[in-house]
């Protein structure tokens, strides 16, 4: 252990890195079907069963996975009013969404639905929890102890979907040792120790773009498997990491579009 702006610093012991497995087995639709996550791609394909042979069906296009925590978040809500079941046009008329697309996208599953009964809202939700991988627990990280960092690590809504906050990590010496959610700001120099021993998977990037591109380097040396970025840059990572980019101003300009073409 040493010191570093009067705040401790551990170093940690190399561990071996384990081999990435191309496929993550997710769920078995029926006897006939499953799907699972290529990793190294990002890629969901959809199996099938056929003479006691597994062929590959198809790959689930990114605008239907854009999609589906849409779905999620409306059945949650459907599931939570106490409703038990609901039709594909119930739902399209919620969602704003025609029921053929609905169909067609949860047809890619394996349909979940049953004709003349519609959809059972429990069993859908469940379902399509498993796809999106939130029946398993993920442990993150946040890089940037700023309002950001800060407001997301307050918000208690990701624990409830398996996201566990586990440490935040700033530059700042200032920020060192101050507690959020009791939870201590620590230095950039315990980043790889931290990660390594706690098993992190997520690091949520809040700082400026000027450190982001070599942090996120970093990040993926130490094993982290995905990046939620929020800094104003394209990252340029290993095709096998996952970057999920937030960029703020942009979703604002778009904003800013639509309300213009209107006004004309």
């Amino acid at each position: 252990m040493f010191l570093t702006n009067n705040y401790n610093v551990t170093k940690c012991k190399e561990k071996q890195a384990t081999p990435k497995a191309a496929f993550v087995f997710l769920h078995l639709v029926n006897e006939k079907t499953f799907y699972v996550v290529e990793r190294r791609v990002a890629k969901l394909r959809v199996f099938e069963f056929i003479g006691g042979t597994i062929l590959e069906a198809k790959e689930i296009s990114q605008a239907v996975i854009s999609r589906l925590p849409r779905y999620f978040r409306y059945l949650g809500e459907l599931k939570d009013d106490g409703v038990e079941r609901i039709s594909s046009q119930e739902l399209s008329t919620l969602m704003k969404v025609t029921a053929s697309q609905i169909r067609q996208d949860f047809n890619n599953f394996g349909g979940f639905g049953q004709q003349g009964y519609g959809y059972n809202v429990e069993y859908l939700y469940s379902e399509i929890s498993k796809i999106l991988g939130l029946d398993k627990t993920h442990h993150l990280i946040i890089i940037g102890a700023g309002n950001l960092g800060q407001a997301l690590a307050n918000y208690m809504n990701f624990e409830r979907r398996g996201f566990l906050f586990e440490g935040i990590f700033d530059q700042n010496p200032a920020l060192y040792g101050k507690k959020i959610r009791d939870i201590e700001v620590q230095p950039m120099e315990n980043l790889e120790c931290f990660v390594k021993e706690n098993s992190i998977d997520i690091a949520v990037l809040t700082i400026p773009k000027t450190g982001a591109v070599n942090v996120a380097e970093k990040l993926v040396h130490y094993g982290i498997k995905a990046i939620w970025n929020f800094a104003h840059v394209d990252l340029n990572v290993p095709d096998d990491i996952q970057v999920e980019n937030v960029h703020l101003s942009d979703s604002l300009m778009k904003l800013s579009y639509n309300l213009n073409s209107n006004l004309k």
